[in-house]
């Protein structure tokens, strides 16, 4: 890792050199760079991300979320905004018409009157000779491209959340579902001490404990309700529009979905460079290069061609005469020579913000890096604890049935008994939350790779 970050700093001096930059600039990242993930080394497509989980009520959560979701609704106005604004500074490069009609009357001097109808088409047209505003709609196409990242940031953040708030909710369901299945056992051992002590074989102590387990088992179920209760109300909040059927889907308590087979751990070459954070920040520095052009062009002279063509006179039968035409045509040369260097200062100013974002661009392109390397590692580990949380809970619970088996037998007390109980619980509350941790880092994955909605 640290030989790659090496490696990345020494060629990015490169590319960004002289502030070019361009969509075929070539980043410095090798062909391929992995993470081991023991065998799991197939890339899938970055593409609808979420359908690695096989569960068709996640996949029909994120579809509605993408019609109904008011933020994303709210972020495809601001794209049609940009987009109208690119078209408005295209029109600058037209020449602009307009047309007039008018009737003047009046009676100045109480002896001659003036009347008189007129009509006229003015057009004016700044010929873009030095292509100024050429660059002017050019930086609006790139802000195009950075309104067009923010809106896909804006739902590949969107769509991760609803997807860890889902699988959150299944983790507490599984919680839950733990939980009711060691009631049934400790109801079971409430009964048993209470023999027990009627039949004078042991003392109450043991059903007090057994009672208080029990009791302290029930009134965690309803902390975790209460957790799932809020994640649907997120989600509900997220969906911006919930279908009955959804919602009823949602109550129902599912297992987990299945750690995926095939997982991003091979990374291509332009993986990361796909990150909507990332392209903002390319489109940006684009979008500042083409502003710099058209700043420097300010400097330059602008050509314009006017003219006019009118008629005038007193009825309108006579607009047409040629004593009632008048008109003009002539080219305008504007050349602001001393302005006190607010141009060349406005010049300095946008190289340097050009010089920021590159910089901005460095980093950018780092912490994406890094937070794949987190997110890789993180997968590993977990994985690996998860193997082991297995083996824990397999133990404990032939240890809570030897327990059982011996204090029935009256070979032990209490006491390694209710250990055994306390710890097959905690193992299994803790195997659960380890599983869903683990798919909630594969969706964070997902998403620190540029993951997009298909």
């Amino acid at each position: 890792m640290r030989r790659g970050l090496i490696i990345l700093g020494c060629v990015f001096s490169v590319f960004v050199s002289k502030g070019q930059l361009s969509h075929e600039s070539e980043l410095a990242i090798a062909d391929e760079w992995h993470s081991s993930f023991d065998n799991m080394e197939e890339v899938e497509a970055l593409t609808a991300w979420w359908s690695i989980y096989n569960d068709p009520l996640l996949t029909a959560l994120v579809k509605e979320t993408i019609k109904h979701n008011y933020d994303v609704q709210s972020g495809l106005q601001r794209l049609e905004q940009s987009r109208i604004m690119y078209q408005q500074s295209r029109s600058f490069l037209l020449p602009s018409v307009e047309y007039s009609l008018s009737y003047v009357g009046s009676n100045l001097n109480q002896v001659n009157g003036i009347n008189g109808y007129g009509t006229s088409v003015r057009f004016n047209w700044e010929v873009d000779v030095f292509g100024r505003i050429k660059s002017q709609a050019e930086a609006s196409r790139y802000n195009v491209e950075v309104t067009s990242e923010d809106q896909r940031y804006l739902l590949l953040s969107i769509l991760s959340e609803i997807t860890q708030s889902y699988l959150r909710l299944r983790m507490f369901q599984n919680q839950i579902i733990v939980s009711e299945e060691n009631i049934e056992v400790q109801k079971v051992l409430v009964r048993l001490t209470q023999s027990e002590f009627e039949a004078g074989l042991k003392s109450k102590v043991d059903y007090y404990q057994a009672e208080t387990i029990l009791n302290t088992t029930m009134a965690s179920i309803k902390a975790i309700e209460s957790k799932v209760a809020n994640e649907i109300n997120l989600i509900k909040v997220l969906m911006g529009k919930m279908p009955a059927s959804i919602y009823d889907g949602l109550l129902e308590k599912h297992s987990l979905p299945e750690l995926p087979k095939k997982i991003h751990t091979l990374i291509p070459r332009d993986a990361l460079r796909n990150r909507p954070d990332v392209k903002r920040v390319e489109n940006q520095i684009l979008s500042l290069m083409a502003t710099t052009k058209s700043a420097k062009k300010e400097l330059l002279p602008q050509l314009s061609l006017s003219g006019n063509l009118g008629f005038n006179s007193e009825n309108v039968d006579s607009w047409f005469e040629q004593s009632a035409m008048n008109y003009f045509i002539g080219p305008t040369l504007t050349w602001n020579l001393f302005q006190g260097g607010r141009a060349k200062q406005e010049v300095k100013r946008q190289q340097s913000r050009v010089a920021e974002y590159e910089l901005n661009y460095k980093n950018t392109l780092l912490t994406a890096i890094k937070e794949v390397e987190n997110n890789l590692v993180n997968i590993q580990k977990l994985k690996e604890s998860t193997q082991w949380l297995e083996r824990g809970v397999r133990s404990s619970k032939g240890a809570l049935d030897l327990s059982i088996d011996q204090y029935s037998q009256g070979l032990i007390d209490y006491q390694p008994l209710l250990s055994s109980q306390q710890t097959l619980l905690a193992n299994q509350n803790s195997l659960i939350v380890s599983q869903g941790s683990l798919l909630i880092e594969i969706v964070l994955l997902y998403q620190s790779l540029g993951g997009d909605k298909s």
